[in-house]
């Protein structure tokens, strides 16, 4: 409980700074501040991809880590997404309202194309480095860049309308309890499927995008092999959350933040912003920091039935 706790206060610090700054500073300095969102979004997934290819490496049984990462990530991801669509009998956002974040297909296929091209080009220039035999460990820890970002976006959003009516019991207590849900049915279904241990899907679906601690607790209790599968799998699920904000954000942002999971308070936030607007960051944050603070205690659970 203290971990997560102490985890959530760098971010939460990182965004009030930049509120800060951003209702201080004169606007001919906040607001080319604001624009760096969409580049650093570039950078922050560019490391994600580096310190991906430095993992990478180290796999064995690659082929099999990699299929059942993939599918879990994508059938989790499906099955929290219809899980919040019928739970919360959601609605399409009315035209004038999207309208102001409507950014078209080939847009969001731009879009899309630069952030997965961030990742893989990371990876690559990991793999490079490994290959020739120089140093990897210039490369500072994703959390500097990503601090980084929040306080950018903290500078953007302290002059943009944030909803706080959003925060009701319907998001407080409805949208976590059916992300969880719906991960976690999908989780059974897909281990069901593969025909493995029903036990394994339940771990496999407990981590809603927190990659790092996921892929040391299942490490630590089931070994190198399961915890690269829930490792790359809240990795994967991160990916593929970036997907459905982009093209689904506008008109059910409730949907796009519900598959973000854990990582809607900080690495896909920007994502969500861009997408839905800043009326969602609120939610966002809050479901992001929920889920934070199940993940631990529930995965724990999870790895006492095996």
């Amino acid at each position: 409980m203290i971990d997560s706790l102490l985890s959530i206060v760098p971010i939460c610090l990182a965004l009030l700074i930049g509120m800060f700054a951003g209702k201080h500073l004169p606007t001919k300095i906040s607001y080319p501040i604001a624009r760096m969102i969409g580049p650093f979004v570039w950078v922050l997934l560019f490391v994600i991809g580096f310190k991906f290819g430095l993992v990478l490496e180290k796999l064995h049984n690659i082929t099999e880590i990699l299929f059942l990462a993939t599918t879990f990530s994508v059938g989790l991801s499906i099955c929290v997404a219809i899980s919040v669509y019928f739970g919360l009998n959601l609605k399409s956002k009315p035209a004038q309202q999207a309208v102001q974040h409507n950014l078209g297909i080939a847009h969001v296929l731009l879009e899309c194309s630069y952030a997965f091209g961030s990742i893989i080009v990371g990876g690559l220039v990991a793999q490079g480095l490994l290959y020739m035999g120089w140093n990897t460990g210039f490369m500072p820890s994703i959390d500097v860049f990503l601090y980084i970002l929040l306080f950018v976006i903290g500078v953007d959003i302290i002059n943009a309308p944030v909803n706080l009516k959003l925060l009701n019991k319907r998001t407080l207590i409805g949208l976590p309890l059916l992300i969880m849900l719906g991960s976690t049915i999908g989780g059974v279904l897909i281990a069901w499927l593969l025909g493995i241990d029903l036990r394994l899907g339940l771990v496999f679906s407990g981590g809603y995008g927190w990659f790092s601690l996921t892929g040391v607790m299942v490490t630590h209790r089931l070994g190198e092999f399961y915890g690269a599968i829930a490792l790359l799998n809240e990795l994967f699920r991160e990916l593929f959350s970036i997907l459905i904000i982009f093209f689904v954000g506008r008109r059910y942002p409730e949907i796009g933040i519900a598959t973000a999971g854990a990582t809607a308070m900080d690495t896909t936030l920007p994502i969500i912003k861009r997408a839905s607007g800043n009326t969602y960051i609120a939610q966002a944050i809050y479901i992001g920091a929920i889920l934070s603070l199940i993940v631990p205690f529930w995965l724990a659970f999870l790895l006492s039935w095996l």
